[in-house]
């Protein structure tokens, strides 16, 4: 089955009339869908937006409000947004899990979890910072989840202590580990890409530095000095090099720094940056920058309006898309041309705003593998009713009354171990 790329464009919109994303495909450069937003002219905040491509969907916050809308990206549908829900506060980070299990969203020091399928609100991990979470990050295998924040440090929790923090009275969930080395607050964190074996994370502060940890040890591996305050940044698929974008409206532009193969670095400083290095065009701070799917071209948007395709290899900007307003995100994803074999879209439910209880949940977590390094078990959801399915193999159905009590079973051993812990 072939697959194209494409280019996804978030503007603020000037009237609720404009259009707020603009889908492209990559190979001809035509639009293929445009989405608008609300019914006003609030546009979407940077880095609360995710994409759903198996359940061909988009949810998107509007900025500085707690309303989260959800689009389908299904071929002419409509424009408008689907579904709308009320959150308990601002978001300031959205992100969903690869495997589109979970949705996760940092709403000032918390992190509120949903089940996609269903809507159900797993988890909330109350003041886990002491200030407003900054950035948000899913490691590839969807086991991590980071968090950064205006207090300069980052925290790195497993994904089932978040789920399973609503068993503790105390509400809290318990970090892996805390990486401390910023001074100021970080803007951007970004995890390696999944075809890589290397579990490394990147983080840019504003105190000019940017950052790359190892998220099996939690140690910094190298520190990159800058001359201007980062924004945003982006990671090759291949590991081999990271690209910054510059926040200040007098440098607008866009950094790239390669990486070395060895496990450790020692300290570069990036004050005096070469040419071979800058990709410059940009009139006005950056605010998100992407890689394709090949890492041969770089996606740009910025405050100047524009979004600018940038070739890798020789710096040079191949295309420059003029916008009515300023763009605050940019995706870059695969889409199957062969339709034929696509199931029919299901239409995702509205997210509660009440967390779970154990006794209501009907989908169970089970033991899929076992982390040797924090000695504790990871776990998937697997939905018991109406449909079965087989522990070895948790996306494959099995009808068996058997397996059914069996999850029941160690589902209820689960939550009364967590209990008394």
């Amino acid at each position: 089955m072939e697959a194209s790329q494409r280019l996804l464009v978030c503007a603020t919109p000037q009237t609720p009339s404009d259009v707020t994303m603009t889908c492209y495909d990559t190979q001809v450069w035509s639009v293929v869908s445009q989405w608008k937003g609300p019914s006003t002219a609030a546009g979407l905040s940077p880095g609360c937006v995710a994409h759903l491509p198996t359940r061909r969907s988009l949810l998107g916050v509007t900025e500085g409000k707690p309303l989260m809308h959800v689009w389908s990206t299904e071929s002419g549908g409509p424009l408008q947004p689907e579904s709308r829900n009320v959150l308990t506060g601002i978001v300031s980070a959205l992100k969903c899990t690869s495997d589109e299990n979970y949705c996760i969203a940092a709403i000032q020091t918390s992190l509120y979890v949903w089940l996609v399928s269903t809507g159900d609100l797993l988890a909330v991990a109350a003041d886990l910072h002491f200030q407003p979470i900054s950035a948000l990050a899913v490691s590839a295998d969807s086991q991590r989840v980071v968090s950064a924040s205006h207090d300069s440090r980052i925290k790195v929790f497993s994904l089932f202590n978040i789920i399973t923090s609503t068993s503790n009275p105390m509400n809290r969930a318990k970090e892996l580990f805390t990486l401390c080395g910023h001074s100021m607050p970080i803007t951007a964190v970004e995890c390696s890409p999944s075809d890589h074996g290397k579990q490394w994370l990147f983080s840019a502060s504003l105190d000019r530095s940017c950052r790359v940890w190892d998220l099996n040890l939690g140690s910094n591996l190298v520190t990159f000095a800058l001359e201007t305050h980062p924004k945003c940044l982006a990671i090759d698929l291949s590991l081999s090099s990271v690209f910054i974008g510059c926040s200040e409206a007098s440098v607008n532009n866009i950094l790239s720094v390669t990486l070395r193969p060895e496990k450790s670095h020692p300290p570069v400083s990036m004050i005096n940056s070469s040419p071979d290095r800058l990709f410059k065009g940009h009139t006005s701070s950056i605010t998100c920058i992407k890689v394709s799917v090949d890492s041969s071209v770089l996606f740009s948007g910025s405050m100047d309006k524009t979004v600018r395709v940038w070739l890798v290899a020789s710096r040079q900007c191949l295309r420059t898309f003029q916008f009515q307003s300023p763009v605050s995100n940019i995706h870059v994803f695969t889409c199957a041309i062969d339709r034929s074999e696509r199931k029919t879209r299901e239409r995702l439910p509205n997210f509660s705003r009440d967390v779970i209880t154990p006794v209501k949940m009907t989908t169970r977590l089970i033991p899929v593998k076992c982390n040797t390094q924090f000695e504790e078990e990871t776990f998937q959801p697997v939905t018991v009713n109406p449909i079965q399915y087989d522990e070895s193999e948790c996306k494959k159905p099995k009808c068996a009354e058997k397996l059914n009590s069996e999850i029941n079973q160690r589902f209820s051993e689960l939550f009364q171990k967590f209990s008394k812990s």
